[in-house]
């Protein structure tokens, strides 16, 4: 079910609580809602990190970050699908929505001193802008892969293309765009 399908009283039954109780953590759906997505990317965050912290810089590291997105959709794509509705909710009068914000920005930050890194070791196009480059990525990224969980199994049936594949060569598309020249076709080790 979307967000808004989904109410408080349903949310609190699947849960095991009542919806008392729910209320007592969470003003608002869309509060309860951001919680949810600061902890999703707080977990994205952690395993980008972990992802990236043993690889080269630049480029390989930027690859091995794509490969943590994709993981993380495999895993479970119903978090991925929740990523849609951040821009259609307000958020910002909401308590949890500061939380999200901070783990977003956290995310954005590790994205963009992976870009700084390989624009240092000229693996990266050294025109790129690190903090815009980040938000374009986990713009692109999350939209991406919200749009494979809602459409993907259609979209393989209908394409005859495998849903890994096809994210692994859009993936590619996105790394490969960002590389210097001659740095390029390397792809995913």
């Amino acid at each position: 079910r979307g967000y808004h399908e989904a109410s408080m009283d349903g949310i609190a039954s699947a849960a095991g609580f009542t919806k008392r109780t729910v209320y007592q953590y969470f003003a608002t759906k869309e509060d309860l809602y951001f919680a949810v997505m600061a902890a999703i990317f707080e977990g994205l965050g952690e395993a980008l990190a972990a992802a990236t912290r043993d690889q080269a810089p630049g480029l390989d590291r930027l690859w091995a970050g794509f490969s943590c997105f994709q993981a993380f959709y495999r895993d479970d794509p119903r978090r991925m699908r929740l990523f849609s509705y951040v821009s259609q909710l307000g958020g910002s009068g909401v308590p949890h929505y500061a939380v999200w914000r901070q783990a977003s920005d956290s995310l954005i930050g590790t994205i963009a001193a992976l870009i700084a890194a390989g624009k240092a070791d000229g693996s990266l196009r050294p025109e790129l802008d690190p903090a815009r480059t980040a938000h374009s990525v986990v713009f692109l990224t999350t939209a991406f892969f919200s749009l494979l969980a809602v459409s993907g199994e259609s979209f393989s049936r209908s394409s005859g293309i495998d849903a890994e594949d096809f994210s692994r060569s859009t993936m590619g598309l996105l790394v490969e765009a960002r590389a210097s020249r001659g740095e390029g076709g390397r792809g995913p080790r």
